[in-house]
């Protein structure tokens, strides 16, 4: 059994597949967690090809829900705290979606949720910068690993996850990966800023009211579920969000200019 642990939620991860186990054990080696797991995944071997699906599905089932991708599929039981995985083929790719679309869900559950962000941590305080494809998430931390600094620790640069703890907004890094290739330590942070990243040629910051950061915010939150509640309460989160958090549009060039506006 493998126990890690993403934004303060631990899951078991069961796979009677030593290799996958092996395999599943290095990706997400920076999120090992010792922490009674909340959620106990188990990995199943399916001998039969399930159908493909085109994208991710996922339908309500019983006290949880039903969740399709790829060749694989997985049933999420919320009450009963487990979740079963069916998969054709060991893919680490395909578990890894899997387990995103898993957090999402729990997430939502407890006033948060994933977003498709870099971050950076300085002290306490960490920052999100987000982004549409191609807006520069991984040029962001590039470029501040770039400078040595020790001051400013990068959390990843492909999705974060966002919740609120006792009153206060917290950013965590997840395994997610994006166009960075190496890992990313498990770390947290208060809230203090969102930025909405555009490359320029110049370097400026712009704040925004929170009408225009919702709007912004939204198409870069992480949730495929269509259930209307569920949406609902995913919009009450993000309003909820941008009414207490401070967001820019940073437009930035490719140098550390724009670490001042940290």
């Amino acid at each position: 059994m493998i126990k890690i642990e993403i934004a303060g939620f631990p899951v078991s991860i069961e796979t009677a597949n030593v290799k996958f186990g092996r395999e599943i054990l290095n990706r997400y080696k920076k999120f090992l967690s010792k922490k009674k797991p909340v959620l106990n995944i188990k990995i199943q071997n399916v001998y039969s090809k399930i159908r493909d699906s085109k994208g991710v599905e996922i339908k309500k089932h019983g006290n949880g829900f039903f969740i399709q991708y790829r060749s694989s599929s997985a049933i999420v039981d919320f009450r009963l705290k487990r979740v079963c995985i069916k998969m054709y083929q060991k893919n680490i790719y395909i578990f890894d979606s899997l387990l995103r679309i898993i957090y999402s869900l729990v997430l939502v559950n407890k006033k948060g949720f994933l977003i498709h962000s870099a971050g950076v941590l300085s002290g306490k305080n960490g920052y999100i910068f987000t982004g549409k494809s191609e807006s520069g998430k991984s040029t962001i931390i590039k470029l501040i690993e770039n400078t040595g600094s020790k001051e400013f620790i990068p959390m990843g640069d492909e999705i974060l996850a966002v919740k609120k703890h006792k009153n206060i907004w917290r950013v965590f890094s997840t395994p997610f990966k994006g166009e960075i290739e190496h890992s990313f330590p498990n770390i947290s942070g208060s809230v203090a800023k969102v930025f909405f990243i555009i490359k320029d040629k110049k370097t400026y910051c712009r704040q925004l009211d929170t009408k225009d950061a919702l709007q912004q915010l939204l198409p870069n939150v992480i949730f495929f579920c269509k259930d209307k509640a569920l949406m609902q309460d995913v919009f009450n989160v993000c309003c909820n969000f941008v009414q207490d958090i401070s967001c820019y549009d940073l437009h930035f060039q490719k140098n550390n200019l724009f670490l001042k506006y940290l």
